[in-house]
């Protein structure tokens, strides 16, 4: 079997689901690789899809295109790992 970087070296960009608040959001993100491990080296950090951001509770770290970095706030965050809400594609 190939090599998660191999398998993957063949496309520029990779497709991910939107981590906003909203639940039902099922809206695509696409990110190359690198971006993608950008975004998690830091685990406070999510990417939404531009317009999803919530000021509230939110801090935009960096924005894209079409997708916006948020930090949670300390509070969000919480219980964001509580209940293990990050969405894969």
């Amino acid at each position: 079997m190939a090599a998660w970087e191999d398998k993957h070296a063949e496309k520029d960009l990779e497709v991910y689901f939107c981590e906003c608040s909203e639940e039902r959001c099922r809206e695509h993100i696409e990110l190359s690789q690198s971006q993608y491990e950008h975004v998690r080296s830091n685990s406070s950090w999510f990417v939404v899809a531009s317009g999803h951001e919530v000021p509230e509770v939110e801090t935009v770290v960096e924005e894209g295109a079409r997708w916006v970095i948020v930090e949670k706030d300390a509070s969000v965050l919480r219980a964001v790992e509580a209940t293990g809400s990050r969405r894969s594609s």
